[in-house]
């Protein structure tokens, strides 16, 4: 009965200072970062306001501004079904997809399928890395949840809309 009060002591004791330690790597990741400052493709439109022209940003990107009138529901609706299921039902990640994606990861040795929410794809555009690590993946997971704890989701999935678009380099 001591054996076991010691293991879980320990056990206990390294479960708080791994949360204490990721807790300040978290904190050292400095603020998230909301999209504000983003740049956009100039564009030239019509009298009506259709467009006629756009200009790739200085990055190269081609980032039109967009609301969720403006996109066919049809498309969302395909959006949501092909890359996260859960939007509506998660904060930010999916421990389901993520799951399996470990699962697929570890018993196939190589990546088959992401675990990635529309909320962590946000926010790798945010932030982008220069290459796939458990480094950026755990960024991602962190910046994910304070992009949705910055508003509510149909509040977010009006101002993102047009970060999660794809971005397509010119």
């Amino acid at each position: 009965m001591k054996h076991w009060r010691t293991i879980l002591t320990i056990a206990g004791g390294l479960g708080a200072a791994g949360a204490l330690a990721g807790a300040i790597w978290a904190h050292s990741l400095g603020p998230a970062p909301l999209g504000k400052n983003l740049e956009y493709s100039h564009v030239v439109l019509d009298r009506e306001g259709r467009l006629l022209r756009a200009y790739a940003t200085t990055e190269g990107r081609w980032r039109l501004p967009v609301s969720e009138r403006d996109v066919d529901p049809r498309f969302l609706k395909l959006l949501f079904t092909y890359e996260d299921k859960r939007f509506r039902e998660h904060h930010g990640i999916d421990p389901l997809s993520m799951g399996r994606a470990a699962v697929q990861l570890v018993t196939r040795g190589q990546i088959i399928s992401g675990g990635s929410t529309i909320s962590m794809q946000v926010a790798r555009l945010l932030e982008p890395r220069e290459r796939r690590s458990l480094g950026a993946k755990m960024r991602q997971i962190v910046r994910a949840l304070e992009l949705e704890s910055a508003r509510d989701v149909k509040t977010y999935l009006k101002e993102e809309l047009s970060k999660v678009l794809p971005e397509l380099p010119v």
